[in-house]
């Protein structure tokens, strides 16, 4: 038993760490690069390209119906990749119905640049077939190291073109950093598939075309809870994710568009470099477990890992978001950091229950997941519309970061007694399992926040932490 627990816990260990490698070089790079870009652009300049992410990721997300989401965990391989065909088509269509809907908003109401216009198109195609529908194909072939590959390749592209195209060659605007984003998506979706299919790659887009209505059909009507439940879900979800850039943009200045775009890149960082990761193994394994019997099991091991990489993330971006942000970013955006604060709350909830919010998707229940965001969307509607009222950006991120976190806390309470898992017992059980090392964290940070007063002293002091806090998961991760 021993034995075989050993090289499951190797194989998860293997499996994570593929996928957490692409990640994080996919976000750590465009992190690194970010001080350069925020000495180059404004939070006003950088504003127009964080509201053409905003639209694309909300585009995206629901521009499948979510078909794609079916891919990783069905067996049959005739479904598979009917499923594939299927989030193709209604992507293309949904990308036409956006295009002249865009189109007409930038003619009849000139609120955004006609430049801008013209590239989202592109940009939701490209966003959707690497981030959703290729991404979901390799997880269902196991090809983790294609997606970590292609997300480091990603990420030293798209992070590095637009300060290439300003240092050569003087170009300086909103429209040469999409331009950056499309053609590193562009690259990665080439090589990804050259890599994979190579001198099959045609044979295998004649398959995709070979499109017969009667499969579409089939597949529409078995898998159709994806389309009812899921696609809203997942348009709530993002809609409400971003909901703040939306309102920044209408109601108050437009820097705090881009204070907010890097704030919640920042805030995020854990979620999703090590979460999306643990999530997506936890994902693609979870038909197997359920047939094993030991799907209640392996939840409650995860949560243990997640809360042993929520906690310190939490505790080090409260007390030291504004020193590292004075060190790393231009003055400019030194109110970044507020965010991070306000924000670092909602993610700890986030962190803890966003790996397993897939749990009514695997056990088919999407109708559960709808109704949580359904609340979740209203919550934060209502909760910015205070805070717009109030006439204070400030207030109205803490509104939508207190009710954002409030209904995930209620939700990972509902999935956890959908897996029949008795929470109050778990809570405790974590806890107690890791009493020493929060003690660690708390103590650490109350040391170098109020004894250390010497800038350089502190900033080597935080890195030393934070290096440790990842050695620690290291070994956590290995126990899994």
């Amino acid at each position: 038993m021993n034995n075989i627990n050993t090289i499951s816990s190797q194989k998860f260990f293997n499996k994570f760490f593929t996928l957490a490698s692409g990640t994080l070089g996919a976000y750590i790079l465009p992190i690194i690069f970010l001080p350069i870009l925020t000495r180059i652009y404004s939070p006003s300049e950088f504003s127009l390209y964080a509201i053409y992410i905003t639209i694309i990721q909300i585009a995206a997300m629901f521009s499948t119906f979510k078909f794609d989401l079916a891919i990783p965990i069905t067996n049959d391989y005739q479904d598979r990749t009917n499923l594939l065909k299927v989030s193709i088509l209604n992507m293309l269509f949904s990308t036409a119905v956006l295009s002249l809907f865009f189109l007409f908003f930038s003619i009849y109401y000139n609120a955004l640049p006609f430049s801008l216009i013209c590239l989202i198109p592109s940009g939701i195609i490209l966003h959707c077939l690497y981030t959703h529908i290729i991404y979901n194909w390799l997880l269902s072939k196991k090809k983790l190291k294609h997606i970590s590959v292609g997300k480091i390749f990603f990420g030293i592209l798209s992070s590095s073109l637009p300060i290439m195209l300003f240092l050569f060659f003087d170009l300086k605007n909103y429209f040469y950093i999409i331009l950056s984003h499309q053609i590193s998506l562009l690259v990665v979706i080439l090589i990804i598939l050259i890599n994979i299919y190579s001198k099959n790659l045609l044979k295998i887009l004649f398959l995709i075309l070979n499109i017969r209505i009667n499969d579409i059909i089939t597949i529409f009507n078995k898998y159709k809870k994806y389309a009812i439940f899921s696609s809203p879900s997942s348009l709530m979800n993002i809609f409400g994710i971003w909901f703040p850039v939306l309102f920044f943009w209408f109601f108050f200045d437009d820097k705090y568009v881009s204070l907010f775009f890097l704030s919640h890149r920042v805030v995020t960082f854990p979620l999703h470099i090590l979460g999306d990761s643990i999530g997506k193994i936890f994902y693609s394994e979870a038909s197997e477990n359920i047939k094993k019997g030991i799907l209640n099991e392996v939840i409650a091991k995860y949560f243990k890992l997640l809360f042993h990489i929520a906690f310190p993330f939490l505790v080090l971006s409260i007390a030291f978001a504004p020193i590292l942000f004075d060190y790393i970013f231009s003055s400019d955006w030194s109110e970044a950091s507020i965010f991070v604060q306000i924000l670092a709350p909602l993610f700890f909830i986030r962190l803890l229950g966003s790996p397993l919010s897939t749990i009514p998707t695997i056990l088919y229940k999407q109708e559960i997941e709808f109704k949580f965001q359904v609340i979740l969307f209203g919550v934060r509607l209502i909760m910015l519309i205070v805070g717009v009222l109030l006439n204070n950006v400030f207030l109205t991120l803490i509104l939508f970061s207190i009710g954002s976190a409030f209904c995930w806390l209620f939700y990972l309470f509902i999935i956890l007694k959908m897996s029949n898992i008795k929470i109050y017992p778990l809570i405790i059980d974590t806890i107690q399992s890791k009493i020493k090392y929060l003690l660690l964290i708390l103590i650490s940070t109350i040391f170098i926040t109020v004894l250390i007063s010497n800038n350089l002293l502190l900033l080597l002091s935080i890195i030393i932490l934070l290096l440790y806090v990842f050695y620690l998961l290291t070994i956590e991760i290995k126990r899994v």
